[in-house]
C-alpha cells in the first residue's frame, strides 16, 4: 500500500476528530438531540428553563393543587357532618322507640295481671249484646222478606211484573 495515502488518511482523522470534539459541534449535536429524542417518545421538547421560571411554575401549580385539595377537603367535611347528623337521628329514634316499647310491656305485664273473673265478666257483657244483636238481625230479615213478598205481589196485581 501506498504510504502516502496512510498519512493523509491518519491526517484527516485526527482533524476529523478534533472538529468533531469541538464545542461548536457538541451544541449542534446537543441542539439536534434535544429536538430528536422527545419526538421519538412523544414528548414536547423541554426548552431549558432558569431556576426561577421553574420555580415558579412549580410553586402555582402547588398552589392549584392545595386549593383543589381544599375543596376536597370540605366536600368531605360536609359529607362527615351530613352522616354524623343522620347517625344521632337515628339514635334518637331507637331511642324513642326503645322507650316506647318499654311502656308497651309494661302495659302488657298489666294487662296480664288482671283477674280472670274481671275478663269473664267483659265476655258475659259482650255475648249478651250479641244475643241481643243476632235477635234483632233475624227480625230485620223477616221484615225484609215480607215487604219484598208484598211488593212483588203489589207490582204482579197492577200488572207491572
Amino acid at each position: 500500500m501506498n504510504i502516502g495515502i496512510l498519512v493523509i488518511s491518519a491526517v484527516v482523522s485526527l482533524l476529523g476528530g478534533r472538529v468533531a470534539l469541538s464545542e461548536l459541534v457538541e451544541n449542534v449535536v446537543r441542539r439536534l438531540l434535544q429536538k430528536t429524542l422527545p419526538r421519538l417518545f412523544n414528548r414536547p421538547p423541554n426548552d431549558l428553563e432558569s431556576p426561577a421560571t421553574k420555580l415558579k411554575r412549580l410553586s402555582e401549580t402547588m398552589a392549584a393543587t392545595s386549593q383543589e385539595f381544599d375543596v376536597q377537603l370540605r366536600e368531605l367535611e360536609q359529607l362527615a357532618t351530613a352522616r354524623h347528623l343522620a347517625v344521632q337521628a337515628l339514635e334518637e329514634t331507637m331511642k324513642n322507640l326503645t322507650t316506647r316499647e318499654q311502656q308497651l310491656q309494661e302495659r302488657i305485664k298489666q294487662l296480664e295481671n288482671v283477674p280472670l273473673p274481671v275478663a269473664e265478666y267483659f265476655a258475659q257483657l259482650a255475648s249478651g249484646g250479641e244475643q241481643k244483636s243476632a235477635r234483632r238481625d233475624y227480625i230485620l230479615f223477616a221484615a225484609g222478606v215480607v215487604v219484598s213478598v208484598a211488593v212483588a205481589i203489589g207490582l204482579h196485581a197492577f200488572g207491572f211484573a
